[in-house]
């Protein structure tokens, strides 16, 4: 089992505790930060920042201390220049004696909203990116799998594919979802990810396949992971869709 150590002191704060949902109006883009930190040992009069960024570009939002959080009055977006690709961080910042020190931290926060309707926080969000000639692929540099689609500009028409198309989800889909259990299975990550506890919450719950394995030795894994794929499949109807195309 891969083990990570803090050595910043800084707390991560757990991704269930923030949340950011995206909205739109016909002339622009604003967001609304769902905050509940209070009781996770920060002093009470430490800052709170919430930041929205793309590479090197981002804003700054002021939402008072911990103990009386104050959402501003704009959180308006549209000085960013892509809105589809932004993710969020959560900064908790003890600005006493002037240290300004940072004492806890939630970065790479996918939003909802623009790409999974702000139904509920997706553990697969999906975002547009330029990766040249490449359909899509399955990205893990945060802080969990994120399904990356190619951009308009290469594959014009994408967006609505990936709603309408079942040919285009049929095929994406379960080799993305193997990717996942197979990192999970590698890395053995079963107990020590809050992203792998999500997959396999949704494995059981959603999916209905038990039991799930302890570790990457159960003799049963390769078995489970064809259960959770097929099943997925036969859930969301994906080769009848296709059938019926």
């Amino acid at each position: 089992m891969i083990r990570k150590f803090n050595y910043t002191g800084r707390l991560k704060i757990p991704e269930k505790f923030t949340k950011i949902k995206i909205f739109e109006t016909e002339n622009s883009t604003y967001f609304n930060a769902y905050l509940d930190i209070k009781n996770l040992g920060f002093p009470g009069h430490a800052n709170v920042f919430v930041e929205s960024y793309f590479n090197a570009n981002f804003l700054r939002f002021d939402y008072g201390t911990v103990n009386e959080l104050k959402p501003p009055t704009n959180t308006f977006l549209n000085e960013l220049p892509n809105i589809d690709q932004l993710r969020f961080r959560v900064k908790v910042i003890d600005n006493s004696n002037e240290l300004h020190k940072i004492i806890g931290i939630s970065d790479n926060i996918y939003p909802e909203g623009l790409l999974n309707d702000g139904v509920k926080k997706s553990i697969l969000p999906v975002l547009f990116e330029d990766i040249g000639n490449q359909i899509w692929k399955v990205d893990f540099t945060g802080n969990g799998p994120v399904l990356i689609l190619n951009c308009e500009k290469n594959y014009p028409g994408i967006r609505n594919h990936i709603k309408s198309n079942p040919y285009f989800l049929g095929l994406i889909y379960p080799i993305a979802i193997r990717f996942i259990l197979e990192k999970i299975i590698l890395e053995d990550t079963f107990d020590s990810e809050e992203w792998s506890l999500n997959w396999l919450t949704f494995t059981r719950e959603i999916l209905g396949i038990y039991p799930t394995p302890k570790d990457k030795d159960d003799p049963d894994i390769d078995n489970w992971k064809e259960d959770v794929i097929n099943s997925y499949c036969v859930k969301f109807k994906l080769l009848e869709n296709i059938q019926k195309n």
